[in-house]
């Protein structure tokens, strides 16, 4: 699971164009934490963004894979109040 930062660099465009692919729901995500929570995005989800994008560079209008079954990333070290 990436930070918003590194999904960034992976991408190799700026943090604040992650927040709005995230807002947009271009870019999927999870929310971790309480309240809005922080995101994190999974190297997959990046990998289908690009996917999604060449195809669309190109004129293609095939949706991108669809996702894995998703689980919830094991997150036992967290404790709750």
């Amino acid at each position: 699971m990436m930070t918003v930062s590194e999904a960034a660099v992976s991408l190799k465009i700026s943090s604040k164009l992650v927040y709005r692919l995230v807002g947009a729901g271009k870019l999927a995500h999870y929310r971790i934490g309480e309240g809005r929570g922080r995101i994190r995005i999974s190297q997959e989800d990046v990998a289908r963004f690009l996917l999604a994008a060449h195809n669309e560079e190109k004129g293609e209008r095939h949706e991108a894979p669809p996702p894995s079954v998703r689980r919830s990333p094991k997150l036992s070290f967290l404790k709750l109040k």
